[in-house]
């Protein structure tokens, strides 16, 4: 990415959350590939903001998207999801962390869950509770404004606010413990990952890819970032952008 738009002299917050997620990614999902993107959503750039995004697919991963938002001191943004093949029922694998303005930061991370049954949240979120321990006093609960917590979301989510922006201790490389924590959620989910057991029954994947379909209805209907994308890069820009990019499983 280089330097931020506001020039070398601000920091990309989380650009070294992004670059430890893409070399992990590297390591541990064979074959993975970057896949083509239009050239309006590789970098799209407003007066005072620009987006970078990145697409790509291996072996037993359907997508992952990786964004970048830079507005420079004013707000910027970290997102990646990764949906896994459609043979495994994993979890989405949810990274946000966000900054607004000079002191506001809002991160958010979770393994999440396509449906709620309790033998599935056991199976397959229940390794996170010794990680969550880590940080759950430093945690709260999303608004109900944009989302419900009873849906899509596991309960260790990662739910962590701040008004100290970039000075917040806990989120300093290498020594803060949201650094910490989110580098042990990204190793156990790429753990769990190698070593799930395929489902090659073809009404199984079925379901499973439309439990992925859901998840990106739900969020393609509810998730603010797509406001902020409307004021810096228009409207119809960010409709396309939604709906090639950020949900392509939703029906808008």
């Amino acid at each position: 990415m280089g330097h931020s738009i506001q020039g070398s002299d601000v920091k990309l917050l989380y650009g070294e959350y992004m670059d430890h997620f893409w070399a992990k990614l590297r390591g541990n999902v064979p074959g993975l590939r970057i896949m083509d993107l239009l050239p309006e959503y590789q970098v799209q750039e407003a007066s005072k903001a620009r987006v970078h995004n990145w697409l790509l697919c291996g072996d037993r991963v359907r997508r992952v998207r990786f964004t970048y938002f830079d507005g420079g001191a004013a707000g910027q943004a970290f997102n990646s999801l990764l949906y896994p093949d459609p043979r495994y029922d994993l979890p989405l694998l949810g990274i946000d962390l966000l900054s607004f303005g000079s002191n506001k930061i809002l991160c958010v991370v979770d393994f999440q869950p396509l449906v709620q049954d309790p033998e599935y949240l056991e199976r397959h979120t229940s390794v996170l509770s010794p990680i969550y321990e880590k940080i759950r006093d430093k945690c709260g609960h999303m608004s109900s404004k944009f989302f419900d917590e009873t849906q899509f979301f596991s309960k260790y989510l990662i739910f962590y606010r701040s008004s100290l922006g970039a000075k917040e201790p806990t989120l300093q490389v290498p020594t803060g413990k949201l650094w910490e924590v989110y580098l042990e959620y990204v190793d156990v989910y790429l753990k769990a990952l190698s070593e799930a057991q395929s489902n090659e029954n073809p009404d199984a994947i079925a379901y499973v890819k439309s439990r992925q379909d859901a998840y990106d209805q739900y969020n393609a209907e509810r998730d603010p970032a797509i406001k902020l994308f409307n004021t810096y890069f228009g409207v119809e820009w960010s409709e396309r952008f939604t709906k090639d990019f950020l949900f392509p499983g939703a029906t808008l």
